[in-house]
């Protein structure tokens, strides 16, 4: 996880041990936790990697042995070009969310990998442990795990962002629950919805 987290060039990199983790976004735009549950994480963006810490509303219900990928969501953003057919995963935490997000993998038994989305917090949660599976040997795991952080924290509007090639979109940030917004263009300025 830390050495496909150094090779995206947008990642400045902050390794802590969980000792000396005391919850919270601190300075940080993403947080992510490893196979740790500290007593809150409290509000702001993550990435929980077989974690459920306390203050997260994910129950967990036990452990799915070997659990079998019946579905994913090939339409969400962090999903796309994302390939689970053949993955195999050794164990993982049999877990039911208790707010609400949308699954992006599906297993018998429970949710693999979910995204969280309350008011004050989003997190995309992998329910399982990265070394007891083959994840991490496929081309779709540092894929999604960029797109990943790119939907927590969608880049701002700095000059990279907004270079762009002619019918490229742009990921613009807005508030937890707004489902539509209006954009006008200099030129005429003709909104578009």
């Amino acid at each position: 996880l830390e050495k496909v987290l150094k090779t995206d060039p947008q990642v400045k990199l902050e390794v802590r041990t969980p000792d000396a983790y005391q919850g919270g976004m601190e300075s940080f735009d993403v947080v992510v936790v490893d196979g740790v549950n500290p007593a809150r994480v409290g509000n702001g963006r993550f990435v929980l990697v077989n974690a459920a810490p306390g203050d997260v509303p994910i129950e967990v219900l036990g452990r799915l042995e070997s659990p079998v990928i019946m579905d994913w969501d090939r339409n969400h953003p962090i999903m796309r070009q994302i390939d689970f057919a053949k993955v195999a995963i050794e164990e993982a935490m049999r877990v039911r969310p208790l707010a609400p997000g949308k699954t992006l993998v599906e297993a018998q038994g429970g949710p693999l990998i979910y995204l969280l989305e309350e008011r004050d917090r989003k997190a995309v949660f992998f329910g399982f442990d990265l070394f007891r599976s083959d994840f991490p040997l496929r081309v779709a795991f540092p894929l999604m795990l960029s797109k990943s952080l790119r939907w927590l924290h969608p880049a701002g509007l700095d000059q990279s962002s907004l270079q762009l090639a002619t019918g490229q979109s742009i990921l613009l940030p807005v508030e937890h629950g707004v489902t539509s917004a209006t954009v006008t263009v200099a030129a005429g300025n003709r909104p578009y919805s």
